[in-house]
């Protein structure tokens, strides 16, 4: 039944913004590679009903990935990486949106979990 509820939740005003990412590369060839991403953004999310909306709704990311650079001549890369991180919401009403209790904003909620990280990327070095 909750899944039910939960799944009428309607989000609107997404804000889109850029991730931030910090890259550490040690070498000179081929070389560890070290990654660190973060992003955030706030919605708006609907409660008791699909016309009421609550502007309190985020949802930031934190990831660090460890992998390995190679390099061909003439500067050709592939990069593979693994790692984890941290996924953080928040808001009202409450974040399943579903309590009993949603018809006013509810107390201001927060949960987060842990991901799995995997990066690849490809590009060329001058």
């Amino acid at each position: 039944m909750l899944g039910l509820l939960a799944s009428s939740i309607v989000v609107r005003n997404v804000q889109t913004v850029p991730a931030l990412g910090l890259r550490f590369y040690g070498g000179d060839h081929e070389g560890f590679v070290l990654a660190a991403t973060w992003s955030n953004h706030s919605y708006e999310r609907s409660y008791d009903s699909p016309y009421s909306f609550v502007r309190t709704a985020r949802m930031a990311i934190f990831t660090m990935t460890a992998g390995w650079r190679f390099r061909w001549d003439p500067g050709w890369f592939l990069e593979a990486g693994i790692g984890g991180g941290r996924v953080s919401q928040s808001g009202h009403p409450s974040l399943s949106g579903w309590n009993g209790d949603d018809s006013i904003p509810g107390p201001f909620q927060r949960r987060g979990w842990n991901i799995f990280d995997f990066a690849l990327g490809a590009g060329f070095q001058f």
